[in-house]
């Protein structure tokens, strides 16, 4: 039986579309990876059977990127200041190179930063992962974790979610997409390999309930 990535309960099936091929590979014998959507029957998270690989994943091209948009930068840096009491005292990691801009905006020494997190500058799970696995070996520990973009890629969220927790945060702040509109319009181009998971803002909270956040 299929079990969620979130909270381990079964999984429903819901349309699987076979295999179908990598988005990011330009050619005719492009390798092709399985798209099956699921829902939990618990959380209700929507979510990929299983997500693309990370030996598939380095194949992306150089030259491709990531370019989302900041236009929201300083209303969640303000947002942060409030609610996470964040100043450039705050004890503060980061996942990736996506955390960059709302150190900056909220005034932290992204240098440090930088090093300390290795700066995927793409959505890696896996390194992410291996890096928090080596931080729990050092006992390093924080009082903020900045995690933008990269949530939707892991996965098993549920125990990212337990590894951070073991980093004595007292604050997670997660930004990813919000695929309940795609969901209520059938929305089928949500879909994509390197998304494992596809969050409405009440699985995003059973998510988080399930694996020991309020």
């Amino acid at each position: 039986m299929m079990k969620c990535c979130s909270c381990g309960s079964d999984l429903i099936e819901l349309w699987d579309l076979g295999q179908q091929p990598v988005s990011f590979q330009f050619k005719s014998d492009a390798d092709c990876v399985p798209l099956k959507l699921c829902e939990c029957i618990c959380c209700g998270l929507i979510q990929l059977e299983q997500s693309i690989d990370e030996v598939t994943l380095r194949t992306m091209p150089e030259w491709m990127g990531y370019s989302e948009p900041e236009a929201h930068l300083s209303q969640l840096a303000e947002f942060c200041r409030k609610e996470c009491a964040m100043s450039r005292r705050t004890r503060v990691q980061i996942l990736s190179q996506h955390d960059l801009p709302l150190a900056g905006a909220l005034g932290l020494p992204t240098e440090g930063l930088e090093e300390n997190s290795q700066a995927c500058e793409r959505p890696n799970p896996w390194v992410v992962e291996g890096m928090l696995n080596q931080w729990i070996k050092d006992n390093i520990t924080c009082e903020v974790v900045l995690a933008r973009r990269i949530f939707e890629h892991f996965e098993y969220p549920g125990k990212i979610l337990d590894m951070l927790r073991r980093l004595n945060c007292r604050y997670l702040v997660l930004e990813l997409p919000d695929s309940t509109k795609s969901l209520v319009d059938g929305d089928v181009t949500m879909i994509w390999e390197e998304h494992k998971t596809y969050f409405t803002l009440d699985t995003l909270k059973n998510t988080l309930a399930a694996n020991g956040w309020d």
